[in-house]
């Protein structure tokens, strides 16, 4: 366990970088999901209400994304503004 917690202070500078954060947090997003269905947690669906999930998704998605992103280089113009 403190192997591991010494493998995650070495990492932590990194992921102060607001970029950084957004890549993770899109990898999250748009990654998760083949581990939630492989494990159950969301259900096979029917094609139709398959297709209306996936234009949800893609929907929301997307401006999830863009938003977390427009976030991202925003805070990081702000912070390269005061140095």
């Amino acid at each position: 366990m403190d192997s591991d917690q010494g493998g995650f202070q070495k990492i932590a500078p990194y992921l102060k970088h607001p970029l950084v954060l957004v890549g993770f947090v899109l990898l999250l997003f748009f990654g998760i999901h083949k581990k939630l269905i492989e494990s159950g947690i969301i259900p096979p669906l029917t094609q139709q209400a398959g297709s209306e999930v996936v234009q949800a998704i893609l929907a929301y998605g997307f401006w999830i994304a863009l938003a977390v992103i427009v976030l991202g280089i925003g805070l990081q113009y702000v912070k390269s503004l005061r140095r």
